[in-house]
C-alpha cells in the first residue's frame, strides 16, 4: 500500500513538473514576443495541464467525500478545464489575456498543489 502511495506521489509529482516547466516556457515566450512559439507551447501546456488533472482524477476519489479540500480541488480542476477550453484554438491568441490567464492558473495550481501534498502525506502516514 506504501509502495503503490509513493508511486502515485511521483506520478502527481512528475506531473506537475511538466506543467510548471511548460507554464515557464510560456510565460518567457510572452515576455521574450517570441509569438511563433507561444502557440505551439500553450498547445502542450493544454495537453500537459489535462494529463495531470486525471492524474490527480485517479489519486484522490473526490466524488464521494464532502471534505472541502476535494471541493477546492474540484473547482481547481473546473478552473483548469475552462483554460484549456478558452487556450486551444490555433494562434492567433490574445496575448495579453493569455498572460493574465496564466497568471491565475499558476495561482490556481499552486493552492492545488497544497492540497494535493496534504492527501498525499494522509496517505503515506
Amino acid at each position: 500500500m506504501q509502495i503503490a502511495a509513493s508511486q502515485n506521489a511521483n506520478d502527481i509529482h512528475k506531473a506537475r513538473g511538466e506543467v510548471l516547466s511548460y507554464l515557464l516556457k510560456l510565460d518567457k515566450s510572452i515576455k521574450q514576443q517570441h509569438w511563433d512559439l507561444v502557440g505551439p507551447l500553450t498547445h502542450r501546456l493544454n495537453e500537459t495541464l489535462i494529463n495531470y488533472i486525471a492524474c490527480g482524477h485517479e489519486e484522490f476519489d473526490t466524488s464521494t467525500d464532502a471534505d472541502h479540500r476535494f471541493v477546492a480541488l474540484h473547482l481547481s480542476t473546473d478552473k483548469a478545464v475552462r483554460f484549456t477550453n478558452r487556450f486551444q484554438c490555433a494562434p492567433p491568441v490574445e496575448w495579453q489575456r493569455l498572460k493574465a490567464h496564466l497568471e491565475s492558473l499558476a495561482l490556481d495550481l499552486e493552492a492545488r498543489f497544497e492540497i494535493e501534498d496534504d492527501l498525499l502525506a494522509q496517505q503515506i502516514h
